[in-house]
């Protein structure tokens, strides 16, 4: 896909060779990073809320959510606002972690931040708790591939990804 065009204020999108690939339906086509193209389908939005719609202009995702968050290297989907609560949909447009968190951070390709009832843990890529749910003064602070580190307080600890709770040492 060349470019997008609006035409009578709805955006699509049209290939090099003046053929319409997405129709001229949408709000906007999100232009991050190279022109809104992920897992070769295009974030949209259409009347306030975003979605996908894959190169053939088919709706994978639709245009129910608030915004989309922010799992960079995430490789189960993405995370979503609906109704103010975080969840993750996948690639295929299923609900995979339900709508439930406060919110759903960066991520390694195995690791997510997750705020639930204002405690923060962290959770494997299938949905399951790694971490304790601590408090915002005891939260993990960054993921490296399979390590958490962790501030608490006025100590900082690091513990390698293992299915239960993390083991803590001194940084």
């Amino acid at each position: 896909v060349s470019q997008t065009y609006n035409k009578a204020y709805d955006f699509g999108a049209i290939n090099e060779k003046g053929k319409t690939v997405l129709p001229f339906e949408y709000d906007q086509i999100i232009a991050e990073p190279n022109p809104g193209i992920f897992n070769g389908m295009f974030e949209v939005k259409k009347d306030g809320k975003v979605g996908f719609v894959d190169k053939k202009g088919e709706v994978v995702i639709p245009c129910e959510y608030e915004e989309r968050g922010f799992l960079s290297n995430f490789d189960n989907g993405f995370s979503f606002k609906k109704n103010g609560k975080s969840g993750v949909v996948d690639y295929e447009g299923n609900i995979v972690w339900p709508f439930e968190f406060d919110a759903i951070f960066d991520a390694s390709d195995k690791l997510v931040r997750c705020e639930i009832n204002g405690k923060i843990g962290v959770m494997n890529k299938d949905g399951k708790w790694i971490s304790e749910q601590l408090t915002r003064y005891g939260f993990p602070m960054n993921i490296y591939g399979n390590t958490v580190e962790v501030f608490e307080g006025e100590s900082a600890g690091a513990g390698e990804n293992t299915n239960n709770f993390a083991e803590y040492t001194a940084l």
